[in-house]
């Protein structure tokens, strides 16, 4: 399917770029424009088993909280992945449904759970202010919320509407 081209293809174009570059070495890798905890399990252990091949000391992974589960976080763990990045945006319905995303609070609050208690690297959550309808209460509790789980870094981004988007 369309995934599977897509981990083929990352694959193939990082393999052209090291024979070209050999003796480059990768101390950072970063997985993400996109969500690779969608990825069904094969797929992602083949493309995090050749990201592993060049031996990252900092390696970060992307995911949603909708698609974030344990077995995502078992093949983090498994390729040497050293930190999770989740966009939660916000732990409000209203504010996630203005915004689009397609989770909710509940997976949210699910995920956050699961970072807090089954993984072992470092995390990262992602918050946005400036949602149309968020008060400062609500970013606040936001805030909390995160903080509560023992997560060591959050960022809070500042929401920025490009011309025609829908928002």
């Amino acid at each position: 399917g369309a995934a599977s081209r897509v981990v083929e293809q990352t694959i193939a174009q990082l393999d052209r770029f090291l024979d070209r570059a050999p003796a480059t070495r990768f101390e950072t890798v970063y997985v993400g424009g996109g969500t690779p905890s969608v990825l069904p399990l094969e797929l992602l252990d083949r493309l995090f088993g050749r990201l592993a091949d060049l031996g990252p000391t900092e390696w970060t992974v992307e995911a949603n909280p909708e698609s974030l589960d344990r077995h995502f976080i078992d093949a983090c763990a498994r390729a040497g992945v050293t930190r999770l990045s989740a966009g939660f945006q916000s732990m409000d319905d209203r504010l996630l449904s203005v915004l689009g995303r397609p989770g909710a609070a509940a997976d949210n609050r699910r995920a956050l759970d699961l970072i807090a208690t089954e993984w072992k690297g470092e995390a990262s959550i992602d918050l946005i202010a400036g949602i149309p309808g968020q008060t400062g209460e609500g970013m606040i509790c936001d805030a909390a919320t995160v903080a509560r789980t023992g997560v060591r870094h959050a960022s809070l981004y500042s929401l920025t509407v490009e011309p025609d988007t829908p928002l």
